[in-house]
């Protein structure tokens, strides 16, 4: 029996979840073929699974796919610390484990990209196929600006948008109220979060440990305002040869909300 894709509306009420570890909740989406291959899908800075809901009726119906809030993120337990990029790879790492995952494919947009990445190069058994999208091997500079500037605001934030034009969600085709139910997730994320989030994510660097990734691997990048720029493209295409690489042209770091029917199609030939 296909699990169908959860409204708008409904996004948030049909979360479920499991206690992964001692610290942490997970609350998670879950949508497609329950006796298919799973496949994870891990959000970016400030987001939550509701990023992946206008991408989500346009992928292959023949998957498993849990949509995760990370820590701290939409749903999930919300722990004083910490909020490095191994954090959060370990919690998805604990989930696989608890959810009796096996040839999972971790799809990962930006932060949840290096996270993907992460949990790839460490636990190499527990990811067949990697998605990666608007990623990078380091952030450096592009995640210090974001840092300063949240450190100067008052929480809760009325609204981000002014400083986070990249992360917050604009309305792209196909957008059914998505990007104005992701604000508002976003408005809800404690300073805490968006600051030591915001420091694991500009300190990561995972160019040693991605010699380790054994996964057969997809990197999506647009080239139009993009944190993620052309020459972080080439160092982790000279990191990973393997990789196949889709560059999307006229589109930006979240070029699945601008136009999720396109790169859905690309994600089913990687799928398939």
């Amino acid at each position: 029996e296909i699990i169908p894709v959860p409204d708008q509306a409904a996004w948030n009420a049909s979360k479920k979840s499991i206690q992964i570890n001692d610290a942490i909740k997970m609350r998670y989406v879950e949508w497609g073929n329950p006796s298919g291959d799973p496949v994870l899908l891990l959000h970016g800075y400030t987001d939550t699974s509701r990023a992946f809901s206008s991408l989500a009726p346009f992928l292959s119906k023949d998957k498993r796919y849990l949509a995760l809030d990370l820590r701290g993120h939409g749903g999930t337990s919300i722990p004083k610390c910490c909020y490095y990029v191994s954090d959060f790879a370990e919690d998805v790492s604990d989930f696989i484990d608890k959810m009796g995952l096996h040839n999972t494919t971790v799809i990962g947009h930006s932060m949840g990209s290096m996270t993907a990445g992460v949990l790839a190069s460490i636990h190499p058994d527990k990811v067949s196929r990697l998605v990666l999208i608007s990623t990078a091997l380091k952030t450096g500079p592009v995640l210090e600006w974001v840092y300063d500037t949240v450190l100067q605001k008052d929480f809760p934030l009325d609204d981000p948008s002014e400083f986070a034009k990249e992360w917050v969600a604009a309305p792209g085709k196909h957008d059914n109220g998505m990007a104005k139910n992701l604000k508002t997730e976003e408005l809800a994320v404690p300073k805490h979060v968006w600051l030591s989030a915001a420091r694991g994510f500009s300190i990561i660097n995972w160019t040693a440990a991605s010699k380790y990734l054994t996964a057969k691997t997809l990197i999506l990048w647009g080239n139009q305002n993009q944190p993620m720029t052309e020459s972080m493209q080439n160092d982790i295409r000279a990191a990973l040869p393997k990789a196949k690489f889709i560059q999307y042209n006229g589109f930006g770091h979240s070029m699945f909300w601008e136009d999720p029917e396109m790169v859905a199609k690309d994600l089913n030939e990687f799928l398939k």
